[in-house]
């Protein structure tokens, strides 16, 4: 499927290309791609898991930038409502 895309699309989409579009901010994205760190994880890891305290890289970020954190806050928020959005649908769909 992703080969697929790529293909169509004629070129691969870097990190801080796709941050910039998600936030709306060629230096958002750019700023919030240097801030992330690439971890390799094995296939049954845990990353994260409910009780544990959290790494406190949105508090830095919150400190650092407040529009980035901002801004990134709100994209989070909106791709949780389009789920949520689609999950409502397909859930009526399927209650017919």
């Amino acid at each position: 499927m992703i080969e697929t895309h790529l293909a169509e699309a004629g070129t691969a989409r870097t990190l801080r290309y796709w941050l910039s579009q998600a936030l709306g901010n060629e230096g958002y994205g750019e700023e919030l791609a240097a801030a992330c760190e690439r971890l390799d994880v094995g296939k049954n890891e845990i990353i994260a898991a409910q009780g544990e305290p959290e790494r406190r890289f949105y508090e830095r970020l919150k400190r650092d930038n407040v529009l980035l954190a901002q801004a990134l806050l709100t994209c989070v928020i909106r791709v949780m409502a389009e789920r949520l959005s689609f999950a409502s649908k397909v859930i009526g769909v399927l209650s017919r």
